[in-house]
């Protein structure tokens, strides 16, 4: 349901990126060994409320639920740390949302299978999940003009994903309403 409303039937308004990230962490994890770097040089975004909060909150949870080793405990040694970054930036006129984790990643030839909905790489009982958390990210950004990019790491380890919403279109619509 929650997909099919993306874009549609809410209010719009301004964002506030920084209140809306710090309030998903609380909900998403609040006892977890995951080290959470957060960079937003963006104070708020126009757009839709509700989608704000699933493109947020999915972009975060996911992060979480397959970018990180929650039930090992951190060893120095043996396990790389538990970090997820979180970064909003402006760039090429574009507001850029993106998460990057130290899981084990997306391979290549999976990519386009986890942005449709309903799509999972784990079974259900091994991750919790419904398979819509990066469908709803890509609707968005679709939405809204956008476009997602996908990044190699260094050490071809964890997950990174930039959403990119134009600043321009934030512009008209700011204007429509």
């Amino acid at each position: 349901l929650s997909y099919a409303r993306v874009g549609r039937k809410q209010d719009f308004g301004l964002v506030p990126i920084a209140g809306l990230v710090e309030k998903i962490l609380i909900e998403t994890a609040p006892n977890t060994n995951v080290t959470v770097q957060k960079d937003i040089q963006v104070g708020q975004i126009f757009m839709g409320k509700t989608d704000g909060e699933m493109l947020f909150s999915a972009l975060i949870s996911n992060a979480f639920k397959h970018g990180s080793i929650q039930s090992k405990p951190v060893d120095d040694k043996h396990n790389p740390q538990n970090q997820i970054d979180i970064r909003v930036y402006k760039s090429d006129g574009y507001c850029c949302i993106e998460t990057h984790d130290t899981g084990p990643g997306i391979p290549q030839e999976y990519r386009d299978k986890v942005l449709e909905p309903l799509a999972t790489l784990k079974p259900r009982d091994m991750v919790e999940g419904s398979g819509m958390g990066l469908a709803i990210v890509s609707k968005i950004a679709s939405v809204y003009g956008g476009f997602l990019s996908w990044h190699e790491t260094q050490n071809k380890t964890g997950f990174r994903l930039s959403v990119h919403l134009p600043l321009h279109q934030q512009l008209e619509m700011m204007d429509a309403t």
